[in-house]
């Protein structure tokens, strides 16, 4: 839930989060693989260059116009919202003494009411999760309860399974609310490219959607597949796995984060880099912590701080956007969302301000669209008001 710029933007961009919940990549499903047992080996011992250069490259388009001032397309009213999903958003604000809530359509019309426990979720598949008397349950998008408030916890449907907890334990329903993989695992992520990330006994493995054992149960920890790969840790040391369950590079590592765009971060002697799936380095772990606090790559950039300020690196590893944001965030629909002192703007690919800082907080855009913060209220801005853009040809 969007509450404050301080407590939701900056903690995720401080977190590492090993086991990452992942969209579904619609991929044919591999053949049944047989498990891999392969222990690691110790990495060879090497040294590092940093990267220092800053290399702006000529923009495929220039601004018209920064935008000084941005007018609401939707007013700011509400204490509480979440992204645009599935065409709606959930907010929450106080009319006439009443606090309301419920989901707002593209034009910011009330257009579902709701009276639940907690904030409701974002839609997927039409539906989505909400929590009444410690039990949760998805209504549909006539407000109607489609999935009846069950289940100790529950995942969004960014697949068409997700989790649920019974009982203390974890398994897998599909969207009509039907189980289709017991619960009987101690943690599980979300299913990404046909395979689920589950423990138990304190040992990770992975299941298909029917919920056969794929890879067995032998990881420290694991995280889900993403682009064909998954990292895992055995040992004490974390490497790439593939779909059979074999060893995909040859490398070891003290931390590894998932693929992203074809590059994975990861981490030897508490310095960082990036390496693409052959192994090779394309971003050298650094002489200086300046890739400590990097982001994956998205939309051809990644997230980098250097002394407390927030820049941005191209896929070869070259600084495009200098470190000079108190905050930057992932670019998402071309734009990424950047403070500068206790002000939010957002920027393009290039650095140029397409938004000036002059909002008090601003999530990322999503269907494009960007809930921004004036004071303590809420409201949404929409891109194409503010995207000013010519081709340069």
């Amino acid at each position: 839930m969007k509450q404050s710029f301080q407590t939701t933007t900056f903690g995720l961009l401080l977190s590492i989060n090993l086991l990452s919940n992942c969209h579904l990549f619609q991929q044919k499903p591999d053949p049944e693989p047989t498990p891999d047992t392969t222990m690691v080996t110790e990495p060879k011992e090497e040294k590092w260059e940093e990267v220092v250069s800053i290399i702006k490259p000529e923009p495929s388009y220039k601004l018209i116009a920064k935008t000084e001032k941005v007018e609401f397309f939707i007013e700011p009213k509400f204490g509480m919202v979440e992204p645009f999903q599935d065409k709606l958003a959930f907010v929450k604000y106080q009319e006439k003494k009443k606090v309301r809530e419920g989901y707002i359509d593209l034009a910011g019309n009330l257009v579902l009411v709701t009276n639940f426990d907690y904030p409701n979720y974002s839609f997927y598949y039409g539906l989505a999760k909400v929590v009444k008397d410690n039990k949760t349950g998805f209504i549909g998008k006539n407000g109607k309860v489609e999935i009846p408030l069950q289940f100790q916890d529950a995942g969004d449907f960014t697949d068409i399974l997700t989790w649920v907890k019974a009982n203390g334990k974890y398994g897998f329903i599909n969207l009509e609310g039907k189980i289709v993989i017991e619960p009987v695992y101690d943690l599980v992520e979300s299913f990404t490219e046909g395979l689920a990330c589950v423990s138990q006994k304190g040992k990770f493995g992975y299941i298909n959607e029917r919920g056969e054992k794929i890879i067995q149960f032998q990881f420290q920890e694991a995280s889900s597949f993403r682009e064909g790969l998954a990292s895992v840790k055995q040992n004490g040391k974390y490497f790439f796995i593939n779909k059979y369950g074999k060893r995909a590079i040859k490398s070891n590592f003290d931390f590894a984060n998932s693929f992203y765009e074809g590059l994975a971060r990861v981490r030897i002697d508490e310095k960082y880099g990036y390496i693409n799936k052959r192994g090779e380095w394309i971003v050298k772990p650094s002489l200086e912590p300046m890739y400590h606090d990097a982001f994956h790559f998205k939309e051809g950039r990644a997230v980098f701080s250097k002394r407390d300020k927030y820049g941005y690196l191209d896929r070869s590893g070259k600084v495009v956007i200098e470190a000079k944001f108190d905050f930057a965030d992932s670019f998402y629909d071309d734009l990424a969302v950047v403070a500068v002192g206790k002000k939010v703007g957002y920027i393009n690919r290039y650095g140029e301000y397409v938004v000036k800082p002059q909002f008090d907080n601003g999530e990322n855009f999503s269907e494009g669209y960007a809930a921004v913060k004036k004071g303590d209220l809420y409201g949404f801005i929409r891109k194409e008001d503010i995207a000013r853009e010519v081709i340069v040809k």
